[in-house]
């Protein structure tokens, strides 16, 4: 009865003219009067807080260069492509807003120097792993460079701390390290959803039910879990290191390193 409320035109076929745009816009739908069904439908949805407001649908279009330089273009154009998209609906759409990027990939100075520090560092670990055993019985910059080998870094990670504050929080420190394999796994789905989605519909269907609701919230759970119990470990740390009358700038840059690197 409605349009889907997401749609793309697919971005490697726009891409192809590197005069074309890329460009994302919010729509209006208009129903007639006598189509009462479709009214009801449109207004139903805007009072449900959990289901998305149909009063407007949104696209991503390939727009030529010939139409960004006017707005009125901008939006006549647009709006003829909507239209005649969503015309098998016997509806109608108002372009509200567009925004529009350029297809060619722009880098500046910024950028390059990012990418070039990144390349450097992953460059500096693998020669680090590959030369540890050897770097680290020199003295001086090999020697730094060793600290950097995933083989060392595994082994300090892997290691059992000796501390009182360990062994009396072991049930809660293996339930933190399970969140932070939680935590990864979520940032491996965030990164598989924010990938190019041939079929951004699909979304329409989220959190229509409460077994949807109750997992698109679990990660929030679990994610405040994790630092709340990282907070609180630390607290401990802190206070018996203050205790012992240890508390130094070193310690406690030692302990920011451990909670966020």
């Amino acid at each position: 009865m409605l349009p889907p409320l997401y749609k793309m035109e697919n971005y490697t076929h726009c891409a192809v003219d590197s005069d074309n745009y890329y460009c994302f816009v919010q729509a209006r739908l208009t129903v007639p009067s006598t189509n009462l069904n479709i009214i009801k439908l449109i207004k139903n949805s805007s009072l449900d807080i959990s289901r998305f407001d149909r009063n407007f649908i949104y696209r991503t279009l390939c727009i030529p260069k010939l139409f960004i330089e006017n707005k009125s273009k901008l939006y006549s154009y647009s709006s003829t492509l909507v239209n005649q998209d969503i015309e098998r609906f016997q509806l109608s759409a108002q372009i509200e807003d567009a925004t529009c990027k350029k297809i060619k990939l722009e880098m500046n100075v910024y950028d390059i120097i990012c990418l070039a520090v990144l390349v450097f560092y992953h460059i500096l670990v693998i020669l680090a792993t590959c030369k540890g055993k050897i770097y680290e019985k020199k003295n001086g910059l090999k020697c730094i460079i060793s600290k950097l080998s995933l083989v060392h870094t595994w082994k300090l990670r892997s290691k059992v701390p000796d501390t009182r504050d360990f062994k009396n929080l072991r049930n809660m420190n293996g339930s933190r390290v399970l969140a932070m394999l939680f935590i990864i796994f979520i940032h491996l789905a965030i990164a598989y959803n924010t990938s190019f989605i041939s079929k951004p519909e699909i979304y329409e269907h989220v959190y229509r039910t409460i077994l949807d609701n109750g997992l698109g919230c679990l990660p929030v759970l679990i994610v405040s879990y994790f630092f709340l119990v990282s907070s609180w470990l630390l607290t401990i740390q802190v206070y018996n290191i203050h205790e012992k009358g240890q508390l130094s700038f070193k310690n406690i840059g030692i302990l920011i390193i451990n909670r966020y690197f």
